[in-house]
């Protein structure tokens, strides 16, 4: 089977729900990949009730995915930059890359690499805060960016409130002593 028919058939399976059902599996190749799963269902004494996308997925990778594949994807997460991309952008792709990395088993580590391959400017400013989650990161990164002045200047611009004016200015009186 091809790479891509099975990225095209996992990518589709994850996008309803991780519920394992093959019968929307795009695949060309989909009758083989759904009797290789009843047959396993079978071996293992396995009932859709009981199985998890975790086991399926580790499963079918293993099956149709070749070694190197996984290296290659490794490789891609250690050499991944924001670069030109927005923050969604680079999200998007850390999230299909992180999962091939295995050392990266917590949020904690995880959310200090995504912080690692932002931007500079934006690094500097998702770095102020104490961040214990990719969720946090990514919403501070996008925080970062709406809010970055786009000028080159490094500091950020925050929204000012309106009918916000600050407190008085403090007067002195005048006089000699």
């Amino acid at each position: 089977m091809k790479k891509c028919a099975v990225q095209s058939c996992m990518y589709e399976m994850g996008r309803i729900g991780k519920k394992i059902s093959l019968a929307f599996c795009r695949c060309s190749h989909q009758i083989f990949v759904r009797d290789w799963w009843s047959n396993l269902e079978r071996q293992l004494h396995l009932t859709p009730d009981t199985v998890s996308w975790e086991l399926f997925e580790e499963r079918f990778r293993r099956k149709y995915l070749p070694a190197y594949y996984e290296e290659q994807q490794v490789g891609a997460f250690h050499a991944l930059v924001q670069g030109n991309k927005t923050v969604e952008e680079y999200e998007i792709r850390f999230m299909e890359l992180v999962k091939y990395a295995s050392y990266m088993d917590n949020d904690q580590r995880q959310a200090e690499r995504f912080v690692y391959g932002l931007n500079p400017k934006i690094r500097a400013v998702v770095r102020m805060w104490k961040l214990s989650s990719v969720a946090e990161a990514v919403e501070n990164a996008h925080y970062a960016e709406e809010h970055m002045n786009l000028t080159g200047d490094t500091r950020p611009t925050f929204p000012h409130r309106p009918g916000f004016v600050g407190k008085a200015p403090r007067t002195f009186p005048r006089g000699g002593g």
